[in-house]
């Protein structure tokens, strides 16, 4: 059975929703959001572009179902 988990990305230092974070049967994939990016990834880290701020995760993503 396949099972779509998704959860937010989130500014550490704004607050701001910078994008959302699907698990896939294929892996892990950034879901796309209309309008303009507010999310990039620099050194392998996501980032604010508004505030430059750290994007972290927030909620759950089973590891291995």
């Amino acid at each position: 059975m396949a099972t779509n988990e998704t959860a937010d990305i989130i500014c550490m230092n704004c607050g701001r929703l910078l994008g959302e974070i699907a698990q896939r049967e294929a892996g892990l994939m950034l879901v796309k959001r209309p309008g303009a990016p507010i999310l990039r990834v620099a050194n392998g880290r996501l980032e604010c572009i508004r505030c430059g701020g750290r994007g972290f995760i927030e909620g759950r993503l089973l590891v291995a179902s």
